[in-house]
C-alpha cells in the first residue's frame, strides 16, 4: 500500500478515528479528573555486598551483587518483612482495620497475615543496576503515610536482615550450651574417678617410684649374682671335702689355715716318731710318747677337718636359703612392678580422659562464647542511605498529560482497527491498486464530482 492510498484510507475513516480518539480521550480524562490522587514516597538502603564478620571483623566474600542484591529485594518483599511492619506500626490495633476484615466473607488467614499482603501491593522495590542500593518506594493517598510505610519497610528490612545472621547463630549457642553442660558433667564425673583410683592405690603421678622399683630389682639381681658366686665357691670346696681320706689326712688337698697348721704338725710327728722308732723299743717311753703325740696330732686333723666340712655344709645350706629369698623378692618385686605399672596404666588412662574432656570442655566453651557473642551483636549489613519524606506531588498524571498519552495511544490503535477493517472489506480507491492488482493500465479516471 503506497502512502497516498494510506492516506486515502484513513481520510474515508477519518469519522471511525474521530469518534474512537474523542471516547478514548473523554473516559482517560474524565478518570483522571475523578481518580484519587496517589503519593509515592522512597527510602533508599545500601547493602554491604562482602559481608563483616561481627566477631573478628574479617571480610566474608559473599555471592555475586546482582544476586545477592536480587535476595534482599525478595526478603523486603516477603510477608515476614511485612509483619514486622504491621508489629511496628501496631496496625493490628486499629478498629476500622479491624471491622474491614470483619466483612471479609473468606477469612481464611490471620488479621496480621491479611494486613501484610496488602501492604505488600503497594510495595515497590527496585534494586540499582549500577550500585549496592536498593530502593523502597510505597504508594498511598496520603503523603505522610507513605512515607511512614517506607521508612516502616526499611526499619522492618534492616531488623529481618540481623535476625536472619544472629538467630542462626543463636539456635548454634543454645545447642553449644547443652553440650557445655553434658560435657560439665563428665568432667565431674572423671575428676571423681582419678581422685578415687588415687585414693584407693596410693598412686599419684604415672611416674611414681618408678625408678625406686627398678633400682630395688637392680640390687636384688646383684645380690643374686654374688650369691650364686658364693655358692658356686663352696660347692668347689665341698668336692674337695668329699674326697678327703681320714686314712691318710695328710693326703688331703683341703685348703685352709687351721688344716695346714695341724698338718705340718702332723707331719712334724710322724718324722719325731719315726726317728725316735729307729733308737728305742716300743715299749720304751719316748717311743709310746712319739706314737701317741702322732695319734693325738693325727685326730685333730681329722677333727679339724671334719669340723671344716661340717661348717662349710652348713655354709653352703645357708646360701642357698638366702639364694631362694633373694629370688622370691625379685619375684615378689617384679610382680608389684608389674601390679604397679597396670595401676599405673589405667591411672594414666583416666588421666587422659580427665585431660580430653577438659580440652573437650574447653574447646565447646570457646565455640558457645563466640556464637553468644554473634548472637548478641547488633551489626548488620544494611544501613537506610536515605529515609522517605511526605512528597509534594502526586504520583497522578496531570490532566493534560493524562489526555496527551490517551489521544497519541488512541490514534495508534484506531489506525491499527482502520487497517485491519480495511483488509477485510478493500474498496478501490485508488487508480494504482487497479494497475497493481489486476496488472493493466487505466486508461480513464472520473474524478468525484462535488452535489452543489
Amino acid at each position: 500500500m503506497s502512502f497516498t492510498l494510506f492516506l486515502k484510507v484513513i481520510w474515508s475513516r477519518k469519522w471511525f478515528i474521530i469518534v474512537f480518539v474523542a471516547i478514548a480521550c473523554g473516559l482517560v480524562g474524565t478518570k483522571s479528573s475523578l481518580a484519587v490522587k496517589q503519593y509515592k514516597a522512597s527510602a533508599s538502603l545500601i547493602v554491604n555486598v562482602n559481608g563483616k564478620d561481627p566477631i573478628t571483623g574479617a571480610i566474608v566474600p559473599t555471592l555475586m551483587q546482582p544476586s545477592f542484591l536480587a535476595t534482599q529485594v525478595e526478603i523486603i518483599k516477603s510477608i515476614s518483612v511485612a509483619l514486622k511492619v504491621v508489629n511496628n506500626l501496631k496496625l493490628n490495633n486499629d478498629i476500622e482495620l479491624q471491622q474491614k476484615f470483619g466483612q471479609l466473607e473468606n477469612r481464611n488467614t490471620s488479621f496480621d497475615v491479611w494486613l501484610g499482603y496488602a501492604l505488600l501491593k503497594n510495595l515497590q522495590v527496585a534494586p540499582s543496576r549500577q550500585s549496592s542500593i536498593i530502593y523502597i518506594t510505597y504508594t498511598s493517598s496520603d503523603p505522610v503515610q507513605a512515607a511512614q510505610f517506607a521508612n516502616a519497610f526499611a526499619e522492618a528490612f534492616i531488623q529481618t536482615n540481623l535476625d536472619l545472621k544472629i538467630n542462626p547463630s543463636r539456635r548454634t549457642a543454645q545447642w553449644y550450651a547443652t553440650q557445655v553442660e553434658n560435657i560439665k558433667k563428665e568432667l565431674i564425673q572423671a575428676r571423681e574417678e582419678l581422685s578415687s583410683y588415687q585414693q584407693e592405690t596410693g598412686i599419684l603421678s604415672t611416674n611414681e617410684g618408678f625408678n625406686v622399683e627398678s633400682s630395688r630389682i637392680a640390687q636384688l639381681n646383684s645380690q643374686l649374682i654374688t650369691l650364686r658366686s658364693r655358692l658356686s665357691t663352696l660347692e668347689t670346696k665341698q668336692i674337695t671335702f668329699s674326697n678327703f681320706d681320714p686314712s691318710f689326712p695328710n693326703a688331703s688337698s683341703i685348703s685352709d689355715p687351721m688344716i695346714d697348721r695341724l698338718k705340718v704338725a702332723y707331719v712334724n710327728a710322724q718324722l719325731s716318731f719315726s726317728e725316735i722308732s729307729n733308737k728305742f723299743s716300743e715299749n720304751h717311753p719316748n717311743y709310746l710318747s712319739a706314737a701317741n703325740d702322732v695319734a693325738s696330732k693325727r685326730e685333730s686333723l681329722i677333727n679339724e677337718i671334719q669340723s671344716a666340712k661340717a661348717k662349710l655344709t652348713a655354709e653352703i645350706i645357708e646360701t642357698n636359703t638366702l639364694i631362694a629369698n633373694v629370688e622370691q623378692a625379685i619375684n615378689e618385686q617384679t610382680e608389684l612392678m608389674l601390679n604397679n605399672n597396670k595401676q599405673r596404666d589405667t591411672l594414666k588412662e583416666l588421666i587422659n580422659k580427665v585431660q580430653n574432656t577438659e580440652s573437650l570442655f574447653n574447646a565447646t566453651t570457646q565455640k558457645l562464647n563466640l556464637f553468644r557473642l554473634e548472637g548478641e551483636s547488633l551489626d548488620t549489613d544494611v544501613s537506610i542511605l536515605n529515609k522517605a519524606s511526605p512528597p509534594f506531588y502526586s504520583a497522578n498524571y496531570s490532566l493534560t498529560t493524562s489526555v496527551i498519552i490517551a489521544f497519541l495511544f488512541s490514534s495508534i490503535i484506531a489506525l491499527f482497527f482502520v487497517l485491519i477493517i480495511e483488509q477485510l472489506n478493500k474498496r478501490i480507491r485508488d487508480k494504482s491498486l487497479i494497475e497493481d492488482s489486476f496488472n493493466i493500465p487505466v486508461l480513464v479516471e472520473i474524478p468525484k464530482i462535488k452535489q452543489g
